[in-house]
């Protein structure tokens, strides 16, 4: 399908952006969110709405072995199982420190 004519769109319509529409669904209802990122970041980030939450644990560090992180990570990472912050701000402070 063709774009409008720019004299033809409706308000609020602009260029032609590609996005992502996510569809979560069982047999008692059907979610969607459309955004710009089909990341697994992006999905992670949906189902934790409104509140966006950041955990290492015990799964972390088997995700990190099953996918072959560098096992320096791995080490590091494995001393501080079941931290859970509430923030970017918080976790990326962490991090930095750690």
């Amino acid at each position: 399908m063709l774009p409008l004519p720019a004299n033809r769109r409706r308000r609020g319509e602009t260029k032609e952006q590609n996005g992502c529409c996510t569809v979560i669904t069982n047999e008692l209802f059907t979610w969607f969110s459309t955004t710009e990122s089909k990341s697994r970041e992006n999905f992670l980030t949906l189902l934790h709405r409104p509140y966006r939450t950041y955990v290492l644990n015990a799964e972390t560090i088997g995700y990190l072995r099953e996918h072959k992180f560098a096992k320096k990570w791995q080490r590091i990472l494995a001393q501080y199982q079941d931290i859970h912050s509430l923030s970017e701000k918080a976790w990326k402070a962490f991090m930095q420190v750690n």
